[in-house]
């Protein structure tokens, strides 16, 4: 199934109709700009079209299920999960002293 996005889109509404500009000038955020923002949308753009992609209509039609305490997921979620969290998706918000990105 074929991953859908506008990256166009996407940069309009973090950067002109929320204005993250404003939010990089901060003290919080002033290590990173707008270019090292748009580097990290891209790669997570990508990995969004990759392993992530290719779950999302076994998830969809599938689904997970719960048994006898055990959690079954659909093919691909585990290459999914380890492509997210290899690339240090799972917490980008999170502070780096916590594993994390510190993105805003």
């Amino acid at each position: 199934m074929k991953y859908l996005d506008d990256a166009r889109d996407i940069k309009f509404n973090l950067f002109e109709w929320l204005d993250l500009d404003a939010v990089l000038d901060s003290e919080a955020y002033g290590e990173f700009d707008r270019e090292q923002l748009e580097m990290v949308l891209d790669e997570a753009l990508k990995v969004s079209k990759g392993s992530v992609a290719a779950c999302n209509e076994a998830g969809d039609r599938i689904g997970a299920r719960f048994e006898n305490g055990q959690v079954y997921l659909p093919e691909g979620f585990a290459t999914a999960y380890q492509d997210l969290a290899s690339g240090g998706w799972i917490s980008p918000t999170m502070g780096t002293m916590f594993g994390g990105m510190g993105l805003p």
